[in-house]
Order: C-alpha cells, then structure tokens, then sequence
C-alpha cells in the first residue's frame, strides 16, 4: 500500500512537472532569457580547444567570430536569437553567391546550456569537419572587454574611397527610403578610364551595400567597421575584402 501511494506520488509530480513545461511553452516564456551570451553586453567568448571565439557589441549583437584551424584564421557568423531555445549556429558570412545557400554556409550547430560566465555546447552537427571527431562539446568562457573589434553599418560620414574598386562615395549625404527601410548615397566609380555617377544602397542595418550604375547593380557586398580605427573600413564582395579609406571633404580641408 506504501508503495502504491510512493507510485501515486511520483506519477502526480511527473504530471506537474509536464504540465508546467507546456504552460511555459504555451504562453511563449523563453526559458534562456537574460542567460545567453548576447545579454551581457561588450564581452568575448572565448575557446581554447577548438581556437574559437565571438565577441558581442554594446547593444546584444554578435559582431564577430573566428576560428583558427591549422594556423588559418575563419571568420564566421554566430545565431543565437530568443525563441530559438538552446540553438546555436556557427555559418560562413555570406557573399553575393552563396548568401540564400544556408546549407553549403554552415560550419556547425550544437545545442548549449547558458551562464552568466559559461557557454557550453554539445555539438550535433559538424558539417563541414571543421571539428576534430574528439570534440563533442565546446566549453566558451566569457570575458569582458571595452568594445567589439567590429560592428556591422555602413561607414561613418566622410568621403570614402577605395583604390581597388576604383570607386569613391559620399557619405556626408544620404537619401532614407521610409517604405523601404533603405538608405541611398552617391559616388562615382573609374570604368575603363570614365568616372561614372553610381549610387550606393545599404540595408537599415547598414552592412549589406548594393553599387549600382544606371540601375544597374555593379557590385553587391558588405561593410565591417573597426571600432579602433574610424578611417578605414573592409567591403567583403564574393568572399575578398576591399579596403575604403576615409577622407577629409573638401569643405574639411578648406
């Protein structure tokens, strides 16, 4: 009879348990909210095996990540979002060929348990063997730091120029497209000798750049910005990096 009301008791628990489980799922409760590495602003996470780290900047946003494997430096994108559970992905940045082919992007995805001083993830997908067959689990450990090294946008206000694209463009001055959420600047660029009026549209986020000629897209790619270093900034079009130098208007100089 004891025993049978032990069974009764444990029985009624698992039910509360259960049911409370659904209640916070119903209602659309985040169980990881305030614990992911995003809440805590300005910090790295860092690995030592594997060399990986990801840096958040001052408003919760993933800025940047790396990985070295065999002395070669990878950059990556790091997913982590509330209403994704316990989910973090690890994806090659985009380039104007492969940006919508999620699939040939990703690195690897692993499901992790949050701290305010630890990430830990269990890996469940190695998809491209980046990962040693060993590494099942990756432990970060956070650490605070000033500011991220980058943050996505398009460049501060200045005349900028870059020298291997032959084009230069005025971010003094910029046209917000409201329905579109869009910004539009001018610039010019060298054609076969011929400085040509082009326009440069970026995202709300700034970082996605299109350069277009008559309408007619020229190049299409991606702003990162330094936080220690306000005059130079590296466009990434189809996986290379172009380097836009800052400077001074004219009016500045005058």
């Amino acid at each position: 009879m004891i025993k049978l009301c032990k069974a009764k008791h444990i029985a009624l628990l698992l039910m509360i348990i259960l049911l409370a489980g659904i209640i916070m799922l119903s209602s659309g409760c985040d169980p990881f909210a305030g614990v992911r590495p995003i809440n805590f602003p300005n910090t790295r996470w860092v690995s030592n095996e594997p060399d990986i780290f990801f840096e958040v900047d001052g408003i919760g946003r993933i800025t940047y990540a790396q990985m070295t494997v065999d002395g070669e430096i990878i950059e990556m994108d790091v997913f982590m979002r509330a209403g994704d559970g316990s989910i973090v992905s690890f994806i090659l940045p985009p380039t104007s060929e492969n940006r919508y082919n999620h699939s040939e992007r990703m690195l690897f995805i692993g499901a992790a348990r949050f701290g305010e001083h630890r990430m830990i993830l269990r890996i469940i997908n190695n998809y491209q063997d980046l990962l040693d067959d060993s590494i099942s689990e990756i432990i970060f450990v956070r650490e605070d730091i000033d500011t991220p090294r980058y943050i996505s946008g398009h460049p501060p206000e200045g005349i900028w120029i870059s020298d291997e694209l032959g084009i230069t463009v005025d971010f003094y001055n910029r046209f917000f497209d409201e329905d579109e959420l869009v910004e539009y600047f001018k610039g010019t660029v060298i054609i076969d000798g011929e400085i040509i009026e082009i326009v440069c549209k970026t995202n709300i986020h700034g970082s996605e750049a299109i350069f277009s000629v008559a309408e007619e897209r020229l190049h299409r790619g991606f702003f990162r910005l330094r936080y220690d270093d306000e005059s130079v900034v590296t466009f990434v079009l189809s996986g290379v990096r172009y380097t836009f130098v800052r400077q001074e208007a004219q009016d500045e100089k005058e």
